[in-house]
């Protein structure tokens, strides 16, 4: 869309520049007419821009995370364990870059500060000493504030901090769930995190970044079983973590 523009404006320079030197009756001498504008000034500055693209700039990326669990065993199976015999808590992890975001900054000297939104993605298998009963899954939605400073060298530190949501369900083994006899019957939960990294421009519109996040959340639950009369069996599956990824983002 900017090429087009900036081609139109030297087109239409250009058409201009010609038909002011063709020559006619009443004008001047070629070394008497008016010097032609510099490009410089007949392309738009930053001020004719929008406003609302002068005082913001809105960011679109995603990225690859490793999670790794801080509280990821307890007790042994049947003995102190989460629940039952299970007493692992295994995160699975994925190469894809499954985990985007949307930020808005607006500039205050060398600052960036503004927020944004992201989704998280993660599944953590349950283990025994066999293959555990199902996974547990998390899609995570976050809002966060942001704060960049703008270093040498198109090097961009940045922290930030919020507050989301965790919708979570369990994937069961068909086996251990028997059509339904058996469930865990998770409950969603809120999550808090916190965040940084280090982003460098590539050109004026797309960087890359390195990112590590610590993130808390509980996944409460009850374990049902139908076969018999005994009452639900609560438990809690902790997921705090560590995540380290890399990232690219496109600023608009």
């Amino acid at each position: 869309m900017k090429r087009t523009f900036i081609f139109a404006l030297l087109l239409a320079w250009g058409t201009g520049s010609a038909v002011s030197a063709a020559p006619s009756a009443d004008s001047r001498p070629p070394e008497e007419s008016e010097a032609v504008p510099p490009v410089a000034e007949v392309l738009p500055s930053a001020a004719s821009r929008p406003g609302w693209m002068q005082r913001f700039r809105l960011s679109l990326g995603t990225r690859i995370l490793y999670i790794s669990l801080l509280d990821d065993r307890k007790g042994q199976p049947f003995h102190d364990s989460f629940v039952g015999s299970i007493y692992k808590l295994d995160a699975e992890q994925n190469a894809l870059p499954i985990h985007p975001y949307l930020q808005l900054t607006t500039r205050l000297n060398k600052w960036d500060l503004g927020g944004g939104i992201s989704y998280s993605y993660l599944k953590t298998s349950t283990r025994d000493n066999g293959s555990g009963d199902g996974a547990v899954k998390s899609d995570a939605v976050l809002g966060y504030l942001l704060a960049a400073y703008s270093a040498a060298f198109s090097l961009t530190p940045f922290v930030e901090a919020g507050i989301g949501y965790a919708f979570t369900s369990f994937d069961a083994f068909s086996d251990w769930s028997e059509n339904g006899k058996r469930e865990f019957d998770l409950d969603d939960s809120f999550v808090y995190y916190v965040g940084g990294g280090c982003a460098y421009a590539f050109t004026p519109n797309w960087s890359v970044n390195a990112y590590v996040r610590y993130m808390q959340y509980d996944v409460d639950g009850k374990y049902i079983y139908r076969g018999d009369s005994r009452a639900p069996q609560a438990f809690t599956f902790p997921m705090e973590q560590v995540a380290f990824g890399l990232g690219v983002t496109y600023a608009f």
